[in-house]
């Protein structure tokens, strides 16, 4: 299948009625089909706490693994009615699985999966929204055949005029163009227009920005927020953690199948200092590593191959013992500000890209 990838950009508080729930590792990861899950009262949302509503997802032990043994390990997450949910991980961390088991084109092999209450099947399918990764338009249909001719399929659901649905993203003085002759960006757009033309209760979309330009990524993420706000449930699956810190209300971190962490951007970020040192070191000792490690300042350190990456309040004040190491060969040394991306590094011990 087509793998389903700005607004305001929104970051909430740290919510006191958050509880994270960690099966941590001797060394502070999480390991290989550990599960963590982060229960968040969405305030103001639909489904938030107090309220009877479902969850627009529920996956819980769920399991779908390929004879490789990748897909989806141990997964238990819960999205919330009326979030922004951003599924972020490497390229083999379960992302596609899950999607294709929402579609329904793979079955569970162990735990359970709800969606907006049900089963995925066929009567939960007409209230689901999908933007794929890979474009799924004909060049030769006009922007307004492209609408109609989905609209034709949820005649028993009904849907929203197609001049509604296109003046939603911006498309209004395009329906008539045909749509090879429309940029990348409108063509995205078209692509959601068409997903949200029988008014779905969940949107779900994989990696939708990749391959846009700045400004065409901003103009999407920008319809994507004003739908959001009418109480649509956005699900994302993307490596782009600029975009999953900027516009999701809610984070997971999935890592070989199960979700490490989950939580606010702010959350996820709340044991890091506010600089990040990141080192390339081809042959760094154990020893060495340890070493940095312990560094008086040093608040994490994780390491994949020959990337180190530590947190700090004073980059620079370390600069002086690192150069001190002596085993392997330091190739490089960035300094910048902490991210969601230092967030996912130190938790799985593993690269979004």
């Amino acid at each position: 299948m087509g793998r389903p990838r700005h607004g305001t950009a929104r970051q909430q508080p740290p919510d006191p009625a958050a509880r994270t729930l960690h099966r941590p590792t001797a060394a502070g990861v999480a390991a290989p089909g550990a599960t963590t899950l982060t229960l968040v009262a969405v305030e103001g949302k639909p489904g938030a706490a107090g309220e009877t509503g479902p969850p627009a997802l529920a996956a819980r032990g769920l399991r779908h693994l390929f004879r490789e043994d990748r897909g989806i390990r141990d997964l238990t997450l819960e999205v919330p009615a009326g979030s922004i949910y951003g599924l972020l991980g490497a390229n083999g961390s379960g992302k596609s699985t899950l999607l294709n088991l929402l579609a329904g084109l793979l079955q569970p092999q162990a735990g359970e999966l709800l969606i907006l209450g049900s089963e995925p099947g066929r009567a939960v399918a007409g209230r689901c929204g999908w933007v794929f990764q890979e474009h799924t338009l004909d060049p030769l249909l006009t922007a307004r055949e492209t609408l109609s001719l989905s609209a034709s399929l949820y005649r028993p659901r009904g849907h929203r005029p197609l001049d509604e649905a296109a003046a939603v993203v911006g498309l209004a003085d395009r329906l008539d163009d045909r749509v090879g002759t429309l940029s990348g960006g409108m063509k995205r757009r078209l692509e959601l227009a068409r997903a949200i033309l029988h008014r779905p209760d969940l949107l779900i979309m994989d990696e939708p920005t990749l391959g846009l330009d700045v400004d065409s990524r901003t103009a999407f993420w920008r319809h994507i927020a004003g739908l959001n706000e009418t109480g649509l449930t956005v699900l994302i699956a993307t490596n782009d953690v600029r975009e999953a810190e900027e516009y999701c209300t809610l984070v997971a971190f999935l890592r070989e199948g199960a979700c490490a962490a989950a939580g606010t951007p702010r959350e996820l970020r709340r044991d890091l200092r506010p600089e990040s040192l990141h080192l390339r070191w081809p042959g760094l000792s154990p020893a060495d590593f340890s070493s940095l490690s312990t560094l008086d300042g040093v608040s994490s350190a994780a390491r994949s191959g020959d990337l180190i990456r530590l947190t700090t309040a004073d980059a620079r004040s370390l600069l002086p013992p690192i150069l001190t190491l002596k085993s392997g060969q330091l190739g490089s040394i960035e300094i910048s500000e902490s991210s969601l991306e230092d967030a996912y590094f130190s938790l799985t011990g593993g690269l979004l890209n």
